[in-house]
């Protein structure tokens, strides 16, 4: 398919200001990954909020899983056109630093309406939660800065974005992770639906 015209201006954006560090020195491009955050805000948001709920929030997620994930953009292990441009895009020794950075902001606040609507139509109370959450739980902890390294925050994750990904991972569209793989398959389409709002909006 075709990519969108917004989706070309956005690379374009994101491909200039890559340009921009790239051409520093090594030492100097590594101080200034601050700035190359410029190139992700067009589509993550300028505050870390996407205006797009099909894309993740990555401002304070888990630095050791960006850097995963930019690498397995980087080698088509995931496949997304714009994704795959602007990994490649960044020095392979320098992504650590691009992922550290994103790392160090503060994960954004959603508004209450964003909340409510990530609440319905689930019904489980927030102690309960959904049945299979459980499995969730065992890596995608309550307090996200104790899961372990390399364990994405889930928690005030985009609703969107994480229904996208847990059909994804249960039709090997994505094969990063063979164990969660395996464990969306064993959860129904309902199921997955009220675990992905009960993150959420949490």
């Amino acid at each position: 398919m075709p990519p969108s015209s917004n989706s070309l201006k956005y690379l374009l954006l994101g491909l200039s200001a890559l340009a921009t560090w790239i051409q520093a020195p090594p030492s100097q491009a590594q101080t200034n990954a601050q700035q190359t955050i410029a190139s992700c805000s067009a589509c993550h948001g300028e505050d870390g909020s996407p205006k797009d709920s099909r894309l993740p929030v990555i401002w304070g997620q888990n630095s050791t899983y960006l850097q995963k994930q930019l690498m397995a953009y980087r080698s088509g292990q995931r496949d997304n056109q714009i994704m795959g441009s602007m990994a490649e895009s960044v020095p392979k020794d320098l992504i650590p630093s691009l992922a550290q950075e994103l790392s160090n902001h503060s994960w954004p606040t959603k508004s209450h309406e964003d909340m409510e609507i990530a609440k319905e139509p689930v019904v489980n109370s927030r102690a309960s939660g959904p049945k299979s959450l459980g499995l969730c739980l065992s890596c995608h902890r309550t307090d996200p800065s104790t899961t372990a390294d390399g364990t994405p925050r889930l928690w005030g994750q985009n609703l969107e974005y994480l229904l996208d990904q847990m059909s994804a991972f249960t039709q090997d569209d994505r094969t990063t992770n063979e164990s969660m793989s395996a464990i969306m398959k064993t959860i129904s389409k309902n199921e997955q639906n009220e675990i992905a709002r009960f993150f959420s909006s949490h």
